[in-house]
Order: C-alpha cells, then structure tokens, then sequence
C-alpha cells in the first residue's frame, strides 16, 4: 500500500508516480482530460446502462480519447456517425435499439452502413442486444409497433425454438443481420445457470484478449440471464472466433460469451464486430475487456500506423527495463528502503504499461509523455540504489 504520509514528504520518483495514479482515478470521476489524439469512440442510443456508459467513457478518456455520446439524430447521420470519424462504436443497451428516427429502418440501416464502411462495433449490452425495436418520437424512445424485418436463414429452426421456450420471438431481433447469432445453433441460454460454470478462453481468445485470464468464474450477482454467441449460419463471408465460452462443472458448453466477429465478405465486409455479454463488463474484469476491445477497434482501423508500433515497442521495451530494475529492488535485504523501492518500481510499471495502451490505441503523444515520466523517474530510483551501494 502506498505510504498514507502526505505526498509531498515522498521522494521525487514516488511522488511524481503517486501523482500520475491520482489524475488516472480523478479522470474516472471527472472525465476532464483533453486529449483527442487516438481512437474516437461513439457510444450509440440508447444508453440504458449509464452507469457503464461513464465508465467506458472515463477509462477511456484516461487515454486521452475522444468519446461521444450519440443522439438517434446522430446516429442517423452519415456525416456524424461513421468509421472516419468514430472507428469505434459501443453499443450499451438493455435489448432496445433504434429501429426509427425519421423513418422505418433508417436506425438499422445506420448500424448496417457503418460495418459496411470498415467500423468496429462493440456490443456489450444487458441480455439480448439488439432484440427491441424503437422508434424516437417527441424526444423520447417508443416501442416500434410496425412491421420489422426479419432474418431467416437455413438453420434458424433452432433460434426459433429456443426463443419459444422462453416465450419469445425472434421478431426485431437486428443483431442477426449484424453477424451475430445469439442464442443460436450449439448454444444454450438460460435465466440463470443451474451448475457450477466458468468461461474459458480459446487459444485465439488469449491473443486477441491478452488483458484476460486463462479462466475466470460466472458471475455470480447482476443480470445472470446468459444470451451466447453462436458461430453457425453468419452469414456470406463471417469469419467468427469464440474467445471465451462457458464450460459447466458437467462438461456442458454453453457458447460464448465473449467473440468476435470479422465481416470478410458481403455487404458488411470491412466490418467487425465485438460480443461481449453485458453482465461480464460490470463485473471485476469489465475495464480489461474494455481496453482490449478497443484496442481490436484501433487495430482495425490501422490508426498510426508505423508510430503507433514504435511506440507500442518503445514502451514494451521499457517495460523490460523496468521488470529487470524490479528484481533489482527484491534483491534487496535491507528495511525500510526496500520497501519504498518496490512501491515506486510497481507505480512505474503500473505507468509504463498506460503508456503501451496509450499507444496501442493510437494516441502515441500521450503514450510518450507518460513514457518519458517514467523513464526519468526510473532513472532516478537507479541513482538512488546506486548511490546506497546497490
């Protein structure tokens, strides 16, 4: 833990890092940072979970992002809404979508233009995305009550028939023209689990989710009704990777929770798009699919190019630096300086791994501000163990 004493009694190095973890927890309150070099970020209507919608907004604000809040008029407008100028949009909401702003379909059809245009779209809403048509009438969002079209492809028998047994319809549900299948063939969804289950992540899913662990447990508070992502019947040209399924204590594999979904043909190619079952981002590793979600939208829309690489390896280079500067520190016999040493070098690796985010989501002037921070406080604490001897 940090030494409680007020900060600036703290040598330089541990003050100057205490600083920067401060301003990261003051951006998460009040999303005051104003950087806009990088990835822009569109949180799409409706925003059903506000709570999630801010913190997606302030973490990422933390690196120094744009992010905007999107009105249905927005949303409609090509000139607003589109991979050039918001490479990344996230969707946050509880099963509704905007079906209607000016006239039927034009909601869809905005959401369907942008994946064609090359844009990554994180779904990451509560339950079933994309399954409530609505229309935006007089400032407020109103049940759709006309006619929706429907997708219907070779083997959604299935669908049908698991949404039957929860007395439902697939009627509305937009997210099968998106390329996704929920709760389709293979999978099984329920309201809440009835044994003991976890999520597993694929071999794929550990490279594209580098932030996540090998397994990690269902939740076990929150909305535990479990819509999976199935990767038959996509569609023309829909390259689907599970990255974490969920695995009963029976054997049992319900589908996967977290995937993601590549347009490789079609009238969507170019497109891709991020599932992640909402109640997982509320929970304990919500940020961690966050941040590696984005980083899969920055890679797909090739922000920076050869900058952002040399400053992805600058930083990871760093970062080994400073691993090797650790073991200096544990190395250490000597109490209490070990002690402030160690919580120093955890402060700079903690800085020096945001500058690599920082990067990887393309705003390499923030990553090498904090990059440089870290290098002249790291090579201070090197003076100091220097100069004790060590």
């Amino acid at each position: 833990m940090i030494n409680s004493r007020p900060s600036n009694h703290l040598p330089d190095p541990l003050r100057r890092a205490r600083a920067f973890a401060l301003l990261v927890g003051a951006a998460a309150l009040t999303c005051g940072l104003a950087w806009s070099e990088g990835l822009s970020i569109a949180l799409i209507p409706p925003l059903d979970r506000p709570d999630v919608a801010a913190s997606v907004g302030a973490f990422a604000r933390t690196f120094g992002l744009q992010v905007d809040e999107l009105t249905p008029e927005q949303l409609v407008n090509p000139a607003v809404f589109s991979p050039k100028r918001y490479p990344a949009a996230i969707y946050t909401g509880l099963e509704r979508y905007v079906y209607e702003v000016f006239q039927p379909g034009d909601g869809a059809e905005a959401l369907l233009r942008y994946l064609g245009e090359g844009g990554t779209l994180i779904v990451s809403g509560v339950c079933w995305p994309f399954y409530r048509p609505f229309k935006w009438i007089n400032g407020s969002l109103q049940r759709y009550d006309g006619t929706v079209p429907e997708f219907r492809g070779p083997k959604d028998a299935w669908l049908e028939k698991a949404m039957t047994q929860l007395n439902q319809s697939a009627t509305g549900s937009l997210n099968r023209f998106l390329g996704l299948n929920i709760s389709g063939e293979g999978t099984t969804q329920f309201e809440s689990p009835d044994e003991s289950i976890e999520f597993r992540v694929s071999e794929a899913g550990r490279k594209l989710f580098p932030s996540l662990p090998e397994r990690f447990p269902f939740p076990h508070a929150g909305d535990l009704r479990f819509r999976p992502a199935s990767g038959h019947n996509l569609g023309e040209g829909v390259e689907f990777t599970a990255v974490a399924e969920a695995i009963g204590a029976s054997g049992r594999n319900y589908g996967a929770g977290i995937c993601l979904v590549d347009h490789k043909g079609g009238t969507l190619a170019g497109g891709r798009v991020v599932y992640l079952w909402g109640t997982l981002v509320q929970g304990e590793i919500g940020q961690s699919l966050i941040i590696d979600s984005l980083r899969l939208a920055a890679q797909h829309a090739r922000l920076g190019g050869e900058a952002v690489r040399a400053a992805v390896e600058e930083g990871r280079r760093a970062a080994g630096d400073l691993a090797a500067l650790a073991e200096t520190v544990r190395k250490l016999d000597l109490y209490p300086e070990r002690s402030y040493f160690e919580r120093t070098a955890a402060l700079l690796a903690r800085q020096v791994d945001f500058a690599v985010k920082a990067a990887e989501l393309g705003n390499v002037s923030r990553s090498r501000e904090l990059l440089a921070s870290a290098q002249r406080d790291g090579e201070f604490l090197r003076k100091r163990l220097a100069a004790a001897g060590w």
